[in-house]
């Protein structure tokens, strides 16, 4: 009898654990950056006392844009870089500057800090304006050369 009593009351606490379960999944949709898979490594890094610029090139490896760092790591990285003009800045449907396969070698270079000036002396080299350096790399390039 206690063997058919306890399995009454282990399935119970099993029935009670279910809606909780569905709930974090629903969480897990929209978690917040300590938690998001893509992000809870370097939070990580960041809780253990790592300095930032080490924290920094880990994600330049991991192809993970840096300035992340600055963002509210309680809150979600969608709701936090989700801008109103994204569509109007890509208004010709290509992808971000900091996106295209045009510029991306420079992004990266930015993202790990190199000077401006050493960016530039690499885009005359490679036959690229360098005064792109100095426009919006979260929007098109085409959106934003066309006069």
């Amino acid at each position: 009898v206690n063997a058919e009593v306890s399995g009454q009351v282990s399935s119970q606490e099993e029935k009670k654990e279910d809606p909780n379960q569905e709930k974090e999944s629903d969480n897990d949709s929209n978690p917040p950056m300590k938690k998001d898979k893509r992000f809870e490594k370097y939070f990580k890094m960041r809780n253990v006392g790592l300095p930032d610029g080490a924290i920094k090139n880990a994600m330049t490896r991991d192809e993970v844009d840096p300035s992340i760092l600055e963002l509210d790591w309680n809150k979600n990285y969608e709701e936090q870089t989700a801008k109103p003009e994204d569509t109007a800045g890509n208004k010709n449907g290509g992808p971000s500057m900091k996106e295209d396969e045009r510029f991306k070698k420079y992004w990266k270079m930015k993202g790990v800090g190199l000077p401006d000036g050493a960016i530039k002396n690499a885009m005359t080299r490679d036959e690229v304006d360098p005064s792109i350096l100095d426009l919006d790399w979260d929007k098109n390039y085409e959106a934003q050369t066309q006069v």
